[in-house]
């Protein structure tokens, strides 16, 4: 599975995201499936580390200033008759390219999920 998406809003951020994954049935009940994502976004018009003055609309909000981010990840899963049970790891990394109090962070993100059908 692949999909794209292309987003731009009145505060004048642009982003796009670009994803992949594949499944691989690995016996009857068993599927493993690898993914990777990919975002990047341009600030937003009026963002700044620093002001001189105040302005209409002012933020320091990481989240509104230019940055991208990597993820990639595998899960491993069970598909039984009454019970599914899941292991999956992600990494993520990002970078913010115009925030100087955080450059970029990297976070490993695992989980393990069961379900119970009755």
């Amino acid at each position: 599975m692949r999909s794209t998406r292309i987003y731009l809003d009145d505060w004048g951020v642009l982003s796009h995201t670009a994803e992949a994954s594949f499944t691989r049935q690995l016996a009857e009940s068993w599927t493993l499936r690898a993914r990777v994502r990919g975002y990047r976004q341009s600030h937003a018009s009026f963002y700044s580390e620093a002001y001189e003055m105040p302005v209409r609309y002012m933020t320091i909000d990481r989240e509104l200033s230019t940055f991208w981010d990597a993820m990639g990840g595998i899960k491993l899963a069970y598909l039984g008759s009454s019970v599914d049970l899941d292991l999956k790891a992600d990494a993520i990394v990002y970078r913010f390219e115009d925030y100087a109090r955080l450059r970029g962070r990297v976070a490993i993100v695992g989980g393990l999920g069961a379900t119970w059908r009755w």
